[in-house]
């Protein structure tokens, strides 16, 4: 599913970094003979994905002014969920040009026959107290990588929700093992296997799932949590 245009980025020469290796994507370019360095060592070494972030950002930067240019390949679309983009933008010292991808979202969205602009919602698994709040219609959760993640986007949810509440999760979208299925929001974290490639749509309708005092409760317990301000 690579863009032709990306891939002609890839194809250029330049050194390439990406985010993680383990992805069916650069196991099939490198097959074609594409080379990459990876920043999984990063993220196995960083206390916290924050910290992974910011030391792949600085690989990045490094190997470009190293050799005068560089490429960075993010799964999906760096143009959506993507924080070390976020920070490669707001640095000075590099000329960045983004080349578009398919986001998961644009699969999610096709494989569910939900139109985005109806009124959906993105939202990181990781962090749902923070980006969800006021929020109702469909939601699209991501990141959901692991059964903590997805107790934490049950529990959250269950304050506003039934228990019985049907979401669907979606699993390796596009590839030969896809998997949708639909679950009770009570077993989501019972029955589902998480992995990188898991996320969760739920159409809460007219139900506003959490209030905007609930961000404000969220954001002070990450501002007082080590690492914060």
């Amino acid at each position: 599913l690579i863009l032709p245009a990306a891939r002609a980025a890839l194809a250029s020469g330049a050194p390439c970094v990406v985010r993680t290796a383990r992805h069916p994507a650069v196991e099939q370019l490198r097959a074609e003979g594409f080379t990459f360095e990876a920043s999984d060592d990063l993220y196995d070494a960083a206390p916290d994905f924050d910290a992974a972030y910011r030391s792949s950002v600085e690989r990045v930067a490094a190997r470009a002014q190293e050799h005068g240019a560089g490429g960075y390949a993010v799964p999906g679309s760096p143009g959506g969920a993507e924080r070390t983009v976020v920070a490669l933008r707001d640095r000075i010292d590099l000329d960045l040009r983004v080349v578009p991808g398919i986001s998961f979202a644009d699969l999610a969205w096709a494989r569910i026959g939900i139109d985005p602009l109806a009124g959906a919602r993105v939202v990181d698994g990781r962090a749902i107290r923070l980006e969800a709040a006021n929020a109702s219609g469909p939601l699209l959760v991501a990141q959901c990588d692991s059964p903590f993640v997805l107790s934490d986007v049950k529990l959250f949810l269950l304050d506003a929700l039934d228990p019985a509440t049907s979401v669907t999760v979606l699993q390796r979208l596009g590839l030969p093992d896809e998997h949708v299925a639909t679950v009770a929001l009570e077993d989501l974290d019972r029955v589902v296997v998480a992995d990188h490639l898991t996320s969760v749509i739920v159409d809460t309708g007219a139900v506003v799932v959490a209030s905007e005092l609930a961000r404000l409760v969220a954001i002070t317990e990450q501002l007082r949590a080590p690492g914060g301000c």
